[in-house]
């Protein structure tokens, strides 16, 4: 079984909204992914304003939607009590979906990931994070992921991608030498692509700054990455879209 995967941070209500949410929904079209991630969706509910249902509508996918991190934000001119959350699109039906709190610190503020089951020919376990941005907690980043993906072992589930905006670069330490719950392995889709491995995908343009952030990555050995690559400039978001495309056996 074969799907393509992809995970984007859609930057929020920041630049011109409006076109980057058609543009966003351009790129999707163009790639057909199985399924979607979204992190910072912006979303104004008294305003019917929600980037995952505008593009779960424009493509016609399934669309599991969780608020977070809700504050004023400048938005068309004004202020506007709006929400950064997280989001999964699918082509197959979503048959559960849930908000993991996550561990987090007042400098940080409210993290959550996003538990998602997937049904359809798919029968996928997915997990959207979006984890801490504190360059200096690397230790905080790891509690999250491991908090994550406790819960998400505990359904015992078969197939499974977590994926999402880790705010730490492939080759961090953490990513490489952490031991998870129950010794479980996890595999970065970038190991043996060695051209993306350190690509970046967050590109700053107020600071013109680089990274490598935004990761798929894949449990146990019955799955391999067929390709792997990097979408869109920031007429679509500051970070690049990643996409994978998976085989199972």
């Amino acid at each position: 079984m074969r799907a393509r995967i992809a995970t984007l941070n859609s930057w929020k209500c920041d630049g011109d909204y409006d076109r980057r949410l058609t543009t966003m929904g351009d790129l999707l079209e163009t790639l057909r992914p199985d399924i979607v991630l979204l992190q910072e969706v912006f979303a104004v509910p008294d305003k019917g304003i929600n980037t995952a249902l505008s593009l779960g509508g424009r493509l016609g996918m399934d669309v599991a939607y969780h608020a977070a991190r809700e504050k004023p934000r400048s938005f068309a001119g004004s202020m506007v009590l709006s929400q950064s959350g997280m989001a999964i699109l699918s082509n197959s039906p979503i048959i559960h979906a849930s908000a993991i709190p996550l561990p987090t610190v007042a400098e940080d503020g409210e993290r959550i990931a996003q538990l998602s089951v997937i049904g359809g020919d798919l029968c996928l376990s997915v997990l959207n994070v979006h984890l801490c941005h504190l360059r200096e907690r690397r230790d905080l980043r790891q509690l999250q992921y491991a908090e994550g993906l406790g819960v998400l072992l505990e359904s015992d589930p078969d197939r499974v991608i977590i994926a999402g905006d880790f705010n730490d670069n492939a080759d961090s330490a953490w990513l490489t030498e952490a031991v998870y719950p129950d010794a479980t392995p996890v595999r970065n889709s970038r190991a043996g692509h060695l051209d993306l491995e350190k690509t970046p995908t967050l590109i700053d343009p107020a600071q013109n700054a680089t990274a490598c952030l935004d990761h798929i990555h894949l449990l146990g050995d019955t799955a391999a990455v067929a390709t792997l690559s990097h979408h869109g400039d920031t007429s679509v978001s500051d970070h690049c879209l990643v996409m994978a495309e998976i085989q199972w056996r």
